[in-house]
Parts: structure tokens; C-alpha cells; sequence
């Protein structure tokens, strides 16, 4: 403030400084991109906000908001830069809004996507000791920036994801703490789907007896094949690599087959189910 005399008239200067206005010397705060650009709208999406300005002020924790709904975990990278994470939205582009004290700039272009979807898992049976390629059925699994993919069964990551295409992928199963029913959930970069009791670890079979040890080379001979988990579906039941016809699976520790024709001599007998393999 200056009081300039002029004569017998005195003229007061008042000089003010804009507050929120970029005013006092320094940048006003800008966001100029996004990374990345679109998420699911289930939320939960990490975003990297980049401008001018971001940093800060003393005691001040900078707000941001994708279509008014308040970011979590916002933290301050440096001055041009802050991270957070994305909350649940409805589907299309949001506004994103970062407010600094009485400073806000706002950035459109963050599209939210549809979460994925698992309808399926092919074969649903496996070893307990993992090391089974299975198939996820759905949906969600490459459009919309998708990214690369993560599987686990009962919590555990399955290995080797392959994409095949946006509704279907391949993974190899882990090992099981044991027999039982679980979960499967696949991870993408538009979010999280669950498949409860999507996959079940069945024991591996056993093999006790064979009742009638011996018969004609030429096959077509009835025999019971007696021991343990032979009620999970026999994927295989062999005499010396030959594949036996008319398998039926009578219960847990019985399955009947017919024979093939074979050269004479002793062979192997072997049970190849979804839970392992049994000579």
C-alpha cells in the first residue's frame, strides 16, 4: 500500500495478490497425462498423475477425485507427479480432479472398463501335486488394456499363463495342500474375478488287483481292476500301452474294462485319471 500526495488530495494504492490464481511467482497447478489411461470399475487401479505444481504445499495433502468420487493412498512422487489409486466407477471416461489448497486442475480421459468375467475351467479336476495345463473360460481377458494376466488357485499362482484370446487362457496348476474344492480367481489391470469352487485336487488312483491276471491275446476279456480313487473319471486304463474298451467305474476301488487284443506274455496295466497316474 502507497499514499501518493497530490496537492491537498492523497491517493491510496492498494496492491493484492491473487490466491489459487498461479499467483506469487510460481507455475499453477496442471495435470498434462495419466498412466495408465483406463482401469475396471471395480477400482483399485494404481494411476500416476504427471503436471506442474503437484507437489504440494506445506501441510497440505493434495485431494484427487475421479468423477467426484475420492483416489486413495494419494502420495507425492515429486512436484510434477503424485500416484494414487483409482476408486470404483461406472463405466466410460471420468474427470479426474486434483484439488491443492485453493488450487484444482482437471484432467478427462481416464475410462473405466468392465471387470473380467470366469465362466469356466476345463478340465475342473486335477493332480494335488499341480503340473496340470487347465483351460478359464470368459470374458475380459485382452480388451481394454487388459494387461498381462495373473491366476491362483485356492491362493496359490498358477504358472505359464498364456493368453488365447480375449475370452479364453491356459495356465499350468500348483501344487495343493491337499483333496478339496477351490477358488479360482484371475487378475487383470480392469480387475479381480472369482470362480468359487472352480477346481477340485483329487487323490491319485491306486492299483491293488486285477482279477483274472491272464486271458486270450486276443482280447475282449472282462476284468475288475480293484484299488483306490478309480471313481474319479479314468482318463486311460491301458494293457501294455493298449487302450482297455467298456471302462466303468463302479465305485471308488472298482472299475471294469475289456481287454484289447495283445501279443502273449505278461503286460503292464495301467490307470491314468485326473488325480495321477497308477501301474
Amino acid at each position: 500500500m502507497r499514499i501518493r500526495q497530490y496537492g491537498t488530495f492523497a491517493l491510496l494504492v492498494v496492491c493484492t495478490v491473487a490466491i489459487g490464481c498461479g499467483g506469487g511467482g510460481g507455475p499453477s497447478v496442471a495435470i498434462t497425462s495419466l498412466s495408465p489411461l483406463s482401469g475396471g470399475v471395480a477400482g483399485g487401479t494404481l494411476v500416476t498423475v504427471s503436471g506442474t505444481s503437484l507437489g504440494g504445499q506445506a501441510d497440505v495433502v493434495p485431494v484427487v477425485t475421479f468423477a467426484g468420487v475420492p483416489a486413495t493412498d494419494v502420495v507425492v512422487l515429486d512436484s510434477g507427479s503424485l500416484s494414487c489409486t483409482s476408486p470404483a466407477g461406472e463405466l466410460g471416461v471420468a474427470e479426474v480432479r486434483v484439488e491443492i489448497g485453493d488450487e484444482a486442475a482437471s484432467f478427462s480421459g481416464f475410462t473405466y472398463h468392465p471387470t473380467p468375467t470366469l465362466t469356466a475351467v476345463e478340465p475342473a479336476l486335477g493332480a494335488i501335486e499341480g503340473g496340470d495345463t487347465i483351460t478359464l473360460r470368459g470374458s475380459g481377458f485382452l480388451v481394454n488394456d487388459a494387461g498381462e494376466p495373473s491366476v491362483a488357485i485356492g491362493g496359490l499362482p498358477a504358472t505359464d499363463v498364456q493368453l488365447l484370446g480375449d475370452g479364453s487362457l491356459t495356465c499350468v496348476t500348483p501344487f495343493s495342500p491337499g483333496v478339496g474344492l477351490y477358488d479360482v480367481t484371475l487378475s487383470n489391470a480392469n480387475g479381480v474375478v472369482t470362480l468359487d469352487d472352480g477346481f477340485e485336487c483329487v487323490s491319485p488312483p491306486s492299483l491293488l488287483l486285477v482279477t483274472r491276471a491272464t486271458g486270450p491275446a486276443g482280447g475282449y476279456t472282462d476284468v475288475t481292476l480293484t484299488g483306490t480313487s478309480l471313481d474319479v473319471e479314468a482318463l486311460e486304463v491301458s494293457f501294455g500301452g493298449v487302450p482297455a474298451t467298456h471302462v466303468v467305474a463302479l465305485s471308488a476301488t472298482t472299475l471294469l474294462c475289456r481287454t484289447p487284443p495283445a501279443a502273449a506274455g505278461p503286460v503292464d496295466v495301467l490307470v491314468r485319471t485326473y488325480g495321477g497316474t497308477a501301474v
